[in-house]
């Protein structure tokens, strides 16, 4: 009994397998099912073009409609050339288009269409997984799904319903761009390749525009397609499904016979977002042509076929189309501001009713009318009756002299035209800024208004006379020292300032004490003795200095002790040409720093030039 049991077990573990192996081998599957094949989604009626908007949204209540008639060659078709079947499961579809819009607001429009197979024949056709054996040019792989032909007689497709709203520019310029939508009903039916079974969206953004006689129009949109299934295809194995798919249409065109006629290439198609190598994205090139007969009824004709062999795309489409659009929105009146009959662009008084006439200008003018200063703009629409002046687009300037900066002195009697100013019997300063003390510097910018003087940089002084505080001859705003009288200097920290100073517990020179190179010997020049004379009659001038101490100082270059040694032998010879001056020798001292006490520590031949130097302290302060 325990071995009838172990063998039904290996059996039934057995048949399992094979069950399994069967299955992944032959990936059987029901039979194809049908949807909506035909890759041309018309144009609402109005446009301009087949499947591109032209976005003519003008006018409110604006109705068009139309209907286009058309025949697609094997949309759903395997158009191989390696000599396999060449199955057609769609080979003619002959669809009408009727549809309608209504454009509202002069931005919105909504519209309707109802396209119907009213002929529809192909043929049988299976599709298998597998690829083509290069050995024997046969495929060897199961079959997945057989496709009929579609359902005879009048089939309806799926209706669609669409808005799309303008956001920018208008029909006619060279950008317009609009949001839309459209909803497919599913009233169509899977069996007769005309609709998909399930409802559809279908989002897009459009441009078009026109310049000159070149006009053009592009779409790109989402075609939102709720199932996932494969699509009879060229190449079985590797995809061909419907799916959500990238949309797009260009169309370009030239305008001819004053706008009536436009003609000009087309591209549209798709793109599956589950597509692998092309079976799924359908791309057809069309040329068409679109003529006006009357300003409401254009004629409309194309031929076109796929670039792409996948499913939607013919091997060649044919199409015809008529259509009425009612209340064309006509041109705009011209403008009659004052409702007089005669428009502006030949009435004399525009702003004023008045009454036809043959001469230019008084047409459109009362037959009456005053103008005290004659200068063309009658009293009741001049804003300066009593004075001669020009035209102006504001009431409040209507016949009245320009005044550039608005101070209320006309351009022709204003001295300073593009600076407001006040009245002024004087011609020269009339309608210019007030400036009392006639120096040129406005009272509004003038420190000494009532004092005339020079423009300066300084606010505080500007406008102000120059002045001397020191009397040396050197002027305050420029004197380094305002208030010790000096000299000039092209230094400007020294211009003005004497040569030597008392400030403090110092003896401040403006200019160092030369020395030749290397040595402590002072050169002589006029410029040192200059100095050192200075020096002298600073301690004349202050006798209660009793001791004042000579400092040498040196830059960091070279041996510091050599250095020190040297600047005590220059405070030395300084020292020495003070006493031969006449200072009393027991008011001095000498003091060799060397280059300890640096001004400034940077290692710059600036800094070096400037710690080389001889200075004079009261004897004991702290420097």
């Amino acid at each position: 009994m325990a071995l009838r049991r172990t063998r039904l077990a290996g059996a039934l573990a057995a048949t399992a397998v094979a069950l399994v192996s069967t299955t992944a081998n032959a990936q059987v599957v029901p039979s194809g099912t049908g949807y909506a094949a035909d890759n041309l989604n018309p144009a609402e009626r109005g446009s301009d073009f087949f499947s591109a908007e032209s976005l003519d949204l003008r006018g409110h209540g604006r109705l068009a409609f139309g209907i286009l008639v058309g025949n697609a060659y094997r949309t759903v078709a395997d158009r191989r050339t390696d000599g396999g079947v060449n199955a057609s499961p769609v080979r003619n579809q002959a669809f009408l288009y009727p549809g309608a819009t209504i454009t509202l607001f002069d931005r919105v429009r909504i519209a309707f269409s109802v396209p119907v197979a009213f002929y529809s024949d192909g043929n049988q056709a299976s599709m298998q997984v597998s690829p083509i054996d290069p050995n024997t040019g046969t495929r060897t792989g199961s079959t997945l799904g057989t496709y009929a032909a579609p359902t005879p007689g009048g089939n309806v497709g799926d209706v669609r319903i669409g808005t799309d709203v303008r956001v920018y520019g208008k029909y006619g310029e060279p950008v317009t761009v609009a949001l839309g939508v459209q909803a497919f009903v599913p009233s169509g039916s899977p069996d007769a390749y005309t609709g998909d079974g399930n409802p559809r969206l279908h989002p897009r953004l459009s441009v078009a525009g026109q310049m000159g006689l070149f006009q053009y129009a592009a779409q790109v949109g989402g075609h939102f397609r709720f199932r996932d299934d494969l699509a009879y295809g060229r190449d079985y194995g590797n995809g061909g499904r419907v799916g959500h798919e990238f949309t797009f249409q260009i169309a370009a065109g030239l305008r001819l016979a004053n706008g009536r006629v436009t003609v000009g290439p087309e591209l549209y198609g798709r793109k599956s977002a589950q597509d692998t190598d092309g079976q799924s994205s359908p791309v057809e090139a069309l040329l068409g042509g679109h003529f006006g007969i009357t300003e409401n009824v254009r004629l409309s004709a194309g031929v076109g076929a796929g670039i792409t062999k996948s499913y939607g795309a013919p091997v060649v489409r044919g199409i015809f189309g008529l259509e009425w659009v009612l209340d064309n929105p006509a041109a705009p009146a011209p403008a009659d501001e004052d409702k007089d009959g005669i428009i502006d662009s030949i009435d004399a008084c525009p702003k004023v009713a008045g009454v036809a006439s043959t001469e230019k200008d008084k047409n459109g003018c009362p037959a009456v009318v005053l103008d005290r200063d004659g200068d063309g703009m009658t009293d009741d629409v001049d804003a300066c009756p009593d004075t001669i002046g020009m035209r102006s687009g504001e009431p409040t300037k209507n016949g009245c002299l320009p005044d550039r900066d608005k101070d209320g002195i006309p351009d022709t009697q204003d001295a300073c035209g593009d600076v407001p100013g006040t009245a002024n019997p004087e011609q020269l300063k009339n309608g210019c800024p007030p400036d009392k003390d006639g120096d040129g510097v406005t009272d509004t910018e003038d420190a000494c208004p009532e004092k005339a003087g020079p423009h300066r940089d300084d606010p505080k002084k500007s406008g102000c006379p120059d002045e001397d505080s020191d009397k040396d001859g050197v002027l305050d705003d420029v004197d380094a020292c305002p208030n010790d009288a000096g000299t000039p200097s092209a230094d400007p920290k020294a211009n003005g300032c004497p040569t030597a100073v008392m400030k403090g517990d110092e003896i401040q020179i403006h200019h160092q004490i030369q020395f030749k190179t290397g040595s402590a010997e002072i050169l002589k020049n006029a410029e040192n003795d200059a100095l050192i004379a200075a020096v002298v009659e600073v301690m004349k001038a202050h006798p209660e200095l009793k001791a004042i101490r000579v400092e040498g100082h040196t830059d960091n270059v070279g041996n510091a002790p050599a250095n020190k040694k040297l600047s005590e032998a220059r405070a030395e010879s300084v020292k020495k040409a003070l006493v031969a001056k006449g200072v009393a020798k027991e008011r001095l001292t000498s003091a060799g720093l060397g280059s300890e006490k640096p001004l400034d520590p940077a290692d710059t031949e600036a800094a070096r030039s400037k710690n080389r130097r001889v200075e004079f302290h009261v004897q004991g302060a702290a420097k």
